[in-house]
């Protein structure tokens, strides 16, 4: 996530879902990735980390639940 986030640049990111907002599912989606993804030891980060490390790690925990926060922020407002 983190490495793709890197790639795609939040904002970019944001303006193809956003056109997608209309949709119950995309506002959905948006509220699991609140869910999963807002808390350094939720379920979201400890998975990414798991994927690209093989275990937990806290650099990469801290740096998804801050490129979700920043994508889920251009949302509000």
């Amino acid at each position: 996530m983190a490495h793709f986030w890197q790639a795609a640049k939040g904002e970019g990111v944001a303006s193809h879902l956003r056109p997608l907002l209309a949709d119950p599912s995309a506002i959905q989606a948006l509220d699991v990735l609140r869910r999963d993804f807002s808390d350094h030891g939720g379920v979201g980060p400890r998975r990414v980390a798991m994927f690209l490390t093989g275990g937990p790690n806290d650099e990469i925990q801290a740096d998804v639940v801050g490129h979700i926060a920043a994508l889920l922020a251009t949302f509000k407002g």
